[in-house]
């Protein structure tokens, strides 16, 4: 069966998660050649143009400006398989496309509801200031936040627990059944 939190984290229904392939985004870092992370490698042609690279293989993509509404504009490299304005592009392959058209999925998409309990109390306990974990004790009210939101998050984060170790009892009651049902003991 797995354990509590099993779950593929990478591929869930045929479908790759996002997170687990190379990404080519266009940013002012790359618009002004600051050090970036490791990746796909977005050189800009012109102004309509640019060239990604990774590895051996080299993409030409379109870019496309958009206005914005306060001046300025904002770019975008246009999707060479649907012609979407896309702010990344990933690489699957030998191929060069957005999310959509490659099919993929974001990583959240892959847990189960238990692995998204536990994300959901681990970004409360940090926003908290407590150290992450279901069951790892609990401090204070931070310096600086509102006792409302203190006692708002507080509550929620009981909810959250609750609904977690409740999940947890009612997953070992189901298996001690089942291997009742086997006619095993367990010690």
């Amino acid at each position: 069966m797995g354990s509590i939190l099993s779950g593929s984290r990478t591929q869930r229904g045929g479908r790759k998660a996002l997170e687990a392939l190379p990404t080519a985004r266009l940013t002012l870092r790359v618009l002004h050649a600051v050090n970036r992370a490791p990746g796909p490698v977005v050189r800009p042609e012109s102004s309509d143009l640019a060239t990604v690279v990774h590895g051996h293989q080299q993409w030409l993509v379109e870019l496309s400006v958009t206005p914005l509404n306060f001046g300025g504009h904002r770019r975008w490299m246009v999707c060479p398989e649907c012609g979407g304005r896309r702010e990344a592009l990933h690489v699957l392959g030998d191929r060069l496309a957005c999310r959509v058209c490659l099919g993929l999925r974001y990583g959240c998409q892959h847990e189960n509801r238990r692995a998204r309990l536990v994300r959901r109390i681990d970004k409360i306990r940090v926003r908290l200031g407590w150290p992450p974990g279901p069951l790892a004790p609990a401090a204070g009210k931070p310096p600086g936040m509102r006792w409302g939101t203190f006692h708002r998050l507080a509550g929620e984060l009981d909810m959250l627990t609750d609904a977690l170790v409740g999940n947890v009892v009612k997953w070992i009651d189901g298996a001690e059944a089942m291997l009742g049902r086997r006619g095993k003991t367990t010690v």
